[in-house]
C-alpha cells in the first residue's frame, strides 16, 4: 500500500474517532465539513482495518460516488471490491466499496446475503438515514457515519442509530488554515416567503411555495421576474466566473438555463434523469471551461467535486442548514490553477439572512427535539451575535460594521447601533401546568440556586412568580440541573425586572 499523508487536524480526527469507539460507543457520526478530506480519511480508516485484518465496508449512495472513491483507493493502492450493478464483484474482499442501492435490491431480490464485516462506513451519511437502512446498518458491529451536515426528518431522530457526533475542524479553522477558500455573498433580490408554511422536517412546503412563486414572481406573460434579476445580478457580480445555480423545480431550471443561453452564456442543465455518461459529460466541460454555468434542482448539492466552481446561485428558498451547508460546499474547494481565492454566494431567496453565514459555528443534535436551526437561533440570540446586513446598495451582505465592504455605502448611519440578534422576550403561560411539572420547575430552580450561591428562599419566589404561588410541596425534591426553559424563563425575569428599574 502507498503511504498516506494526513494532515495534523485529518490525524486528530481518526483519532478521536478510534478514542471512541475504544470508550465503547460504536455507532459514531463523524462530521468533517466540505473539503476536509473525507475521502483520505475514508483510506486511512480502511488501511488501519486491513493491517489489523478486519474487515470493512464503505457504503456510499450514489454510483458516481462509489467510482469516485474507488480510484482514490487504487492511488493508494488499497486492495477492494465494488459492489455496483455492471460491475464485477468478489465477494472475499476484505474491503469493499458499496452502492446502497445495489446492496439493498440485491438483498430483497435474495441474490446475495447479508455481508458480514467488522466495521462499516456510510458516506454522505444523512441521506441514508431511512427506516430500511438503518435496519441493515443496526447489523453491524461497529457504524461510522460521514458527513458535513448530521441532520435528520424529525420522524427519525439520529440516535435510533448513532450514540455520539465526533466533530473535525471547523469550515471556518479551515478558511484560516488556507485548506478552503473563504465566502462572500450577496443578496439583491427582496424573496422572503413568510408566508410559506414549514412541513414537518422544517423545509418550505412546496405545494404552497410554489404557490408563492406563481403570485409573487411571476409577470403577466408567465415569465420568472426573478429569471431576469439572476442574470443581471450575475452579469454585475460574478460574470467571469464558473457558476452553479440551485433552482426550484425542473421546469424552473430548465428556464433559467435557456435564459442564461439566450444572453450568450454557455450553459448546461442536468437534472435525476440525466443519464450517467452524460453528466460526466456535462461536469467536465464546467471543469474544463468549456460551459461556464451549470443549471439543477439538487444535483450537484451532494458529493460533486468541481474545484474550480466559485460562484454559486440561491434561486430557490431554503430553510434547513444542512441543505444550504451542501449548496455552497461545492464553492470552498480551493483551485490553484484558476487563481480561485474566494468563493460568490448570491442568495435570491433570503437564505443568508435566515440561516446566517455558512462558515457559523453550526449545532448538531443526536434527539431531534431542536433543530439545528433553532439550536443557533437560540445561541445568537443568548450571545448577542452581530447581524447579518445587507447593503442597499450592491446587495452585499456583512456583519459587525457600518459600511459596505464591497462599494463602501454606510448601511449604518452613526446615529443608530450595529444591529445584532436579540431574543424576543415572551412571558409564560400558566395553563394546562401539571403538579409533576411544578415540582421538576421547583427542583430545577434548586440546582441553579445551587449553583449560583442562592438562598432556598429565592426559589421559592421565582415559584411564585411563574405560577402566582408558593410551592405547595418542598420536601423530597432534590436539585437538578435546569433545563433551557427554565433557564430562559430565569433569563426573561432579570431583564423585566432590569427593565423596571
Amino acid at each position: 500500500m502507498s503511504n498516506i499523508v494526513l494532515r495534523d487536524y485529518q490525524s486528530s480526527f481518526i483519532s478521536d474517532i478510534k478514542k471512541q469507539i475504544s470508550l465503547g460507543n460504536k455507532r459514531l457520526i463523524a462530521c468533517a465539513s466540505t473539503g476536509a478530506g473525507k475521502s483520505i480519511c475514508l483510506a486511512a480508516i480502511a488501511k488501519s482495518a486491513l493491517e489489523k485484518n478486519k474487515i470493512i465496508l464503505i457504503i456510499l449512495p450514489r454510483k458516481s460516488l462509489v467510482m469516485q472513491l474507488s480510484r482514490t483507493f487504487e492511488s493508494f493502492k488499497i486492495s477492494h471490491s465494488v459492489l455496483m450493478g455492471n460491475e464485477p464483484y468478489y465477494s472475499q474482499a476484505r474491503c469493499q466499496i458499496i452502492s446502497i442501492d445495489t446492496y439493498t435490491s440485491r438483498l430483497s431480490r435474495g441474490r446475495i446475503n447479508h455481508i458480514y464485516a467488522d466495521l462499516i462506513c456510510l458516506d454522505e451519511q444523512h441521506v441514508q438515514h431511512t427506516e430500511a437502512k438503518i435496519d441493515i446498518f443496526n447489523k453491524y458491529p461497529v457504524v461510522i457515519g460521514f458527513t458535513a451536515t448530521p441532520d435528520c426528518s424529525k420522524k427519525r431522530p439520529l440516535n435510533l442509530l448513532y450514540s455520539k457526533i465526533v466533530e473535525s475542524i471547523s469550515m471556518k479553522e479551515l478558511v484560516e488554515l488556507g485548506h478552503l477558500v473563504p465566502l462572500r455573498y450577496f443578496a439583491p433580490t427582496d424573496f422572503h416567503p413568510e408566508s410559506v408554511k414549514l412541513d414537518q422536517d422544517g423545509e418550505y412546503n412546496s405545494r404552497q411555495l410554489d404557490d408563492y412563486i406563481d403570485e409573487k414572481l411571476k409577470t403577466e406573460d408567465g415569465k420568472l421576474k426573478l429569471v431576469g434579476d439572476i442574470i443581471s445580478n450575475w452579469k454585475r457580480i460574478a460574470h467571469d466566473r464558473q457558476t452553479v445555480v440551485f433552482c426550484k423545480t425542473q421546469a424552473h431550471s430548465r428556464f433559467v438555463c435557456d435564459e442564461f443561453c439566450a444572453n450568450g452564456v454557455n450553459a448546461l442543465y442536468i437534472d435525476c434523469n440525466t443519464p450517467t455518461d452524460e453528466r460526466e459529460h456535462i461536469f467536465n466541460a464546467i471543469a474544463s471551461k468549456k460551459a461556464q454555468v451549470l443549471v439543477n434542482v439538487g444535483i450537484v448539492a451532494i458529493g460533486i467535486d468541481i474545484p474550480i466552481l466559485s460562484c454559486v446561485i440561491l434561486a430557490t428558498p431554503i430553510n434547513k442548514i444542512s441543505k444550504y451547508l451542501q449548496c455552497v460546499g461545492r464553492l470552498t474547494r480551493p483551485h490553484k490553477e484558476s487563481g480561485k481565492v474566494d468563493g460568490i454566494v448570491i442568495d435570491h431567496a433570503g437564505i443568508v439572512a435566515n440561516l446566517g453565514f455558512a462558515d457559523d459555528k453550526q449545532y448538531w443534535s443526536l434527539d431531534g427535539k431542536e433543530t439545528p436551526e433553532q439550536l443557533k437561533k437560540e445561541v445568537k440570540e443568548d450571545n448577542k451575535e452581530p447581524k447579518e446586513i445587507t447593503c442597499q446598495e450592491c446587495g452585499a451582505v456583512f456583519k459587525s460594521r457600518r459600511d459596505c465592504p464591497v462599494c463602501g455605502f454606510e448601511s449604518v448611519p452613526e446615529s443608530e447601533e450595529i444591529p445584532f440578534h436579540e431574543s424576543e422576550l415572551k412571558e409564560v403561560k400558566k395553563e394546562n401546568i401539571r403538579p409533576q411539572d411544578k415540582q421538576i420547575f421547583y427542583a430545577e430552580l434548586l440546582g441553579y440556586a445551587k449553583q449560583k450561591r442562592f438562598k432556598e428562599g429565592w426559589c421559592s419566589h421565582k415559584f411564585k412568580e411563574k405560577f402566582g404561588h408558593f410551592p405547595a410541596k418542598k420536601k423530597g425534591i432534590h436539585p437538578i440541573q435546569p433545563s433551557q426553559e427554565t433557564l430562559n424563563y430565569i433569563k426573561y425575569l432579570n431583564i423585566k425586572r432590569a427593565k423596571s428599574k
